[in-house]
């Protein structure tokens, strides 16, 4: 068998069946461990259908930490988990709300 995302050959002994807890499950797609870690630090949810990150997004706009903070949570939100979904947004709302203290206070 081979993994789906580098095609490399993959032993029965060392196959991680995505999606399932077991390597005996039949007609699943299955990735070589390479390519786990790889998903486990840079995993799908991190991208836009067209395979913009957000990480691009906050480095074009040169944002501070507050604003970032704020992007990731709002372009994320309910991605990794659907019941996260208003808790993210949530997140975001606090990165804004203290973003806008600061800069209140920065005037006095």
């Amino acid at each position: 068998m081979r993994c789906v995302k580098c095609g490399m050959e993959i032993s029965d002994y060392i196959v991680t069946a995505m999606g399932h807890s077991g390597i005996d499950v039949k007609n699943c797609n299955y990735i070589c461990l390479d390519c786990r870690e790889l998903d486990s630090i840079n995993p799908s949810w991190y991208k836009s259908k067209s395979g913009i990150e957000v990480i691009d997004i906050i480095e074009s706009f040169d944002l501070d930490y507050y604003q970032a903070t704020a992007i990731k949570y709002i372009l994320r939100a309910g991605k990794k988990h659907k019941e996260t979904e208003i808790e993210d947004y949530k997140k975001a709302l606090w990165f804004i709300e203290r973003k806008i203290k600061r800069l209140e206070n920065a005037l006095l």
